[in-house]
């Protein structure tokens, strides 16, 4: 290969790899985007949590119970084999089986929001919630939605 022909390819190789590094640069700039959106979408679903409220979390300071949210939501999912005819949370009668607690958000210090179906239907219970000193859970229905 003569010195002329490496210089050409030489040349050619190093204006790919600056395009090709222009488009890293952009692609990057786009997925530092996507990453702020995300984040920022995040922290505003997080908004109303447990883990985020301070004031809440302060409610629960000294006491033994490590992750509060699990605490809470572990107790809620043990209301679904209470009664043989469903969870005596949820109002609503099953058209295809009992209806249970599926998904459960602890929100603060009092209010749980949770997810629950038969199979078939579902909807949605906004619960109150009271630890007692024995680690019991006091649990009461504020509002409900059913979806069919």
């Amino acid at each position: 290969m003569n010195a002329k022909k490496a210089y050409v390819e030489t040349g050619n190789t190093i204006n790919e790899l600056h395009i090709e590094n222009k488009r890293l640069k952009e692609d990057a700039k786009k997925l530092q985007d996507s990453l702020k959106s995300v984040t920022i979408t995040l922290a505003d679903t997080d908004y109303f949590s447990l883990e985020n409220d301070n004031q809440a979390l302060d409610y629960f300071y000294g006491n033994d119970i490590p992750d509060v949210s699990k605490f809470v939501a572990d107790k809620l999912i043990e209301t679904n084999t209470l009664n043989a005819n469903g969870n005596p949370l949820i109002p609503y009668v099953g058209t295809n089986g009992t209806m249970r607690i599926n998904k459960v958000k602890v929100l603060n210090h009092r209010w749980v929001i949770c997810d629950f179906t038969d199979g078939k239907n579902w909807g949605q219970l906004m619960i109150e919630y009271f630890i007692n000193d024995d680690k019991t859970v006091d649990f009461t229905t504020i509002a409900h939605v059913l979806y069919s």
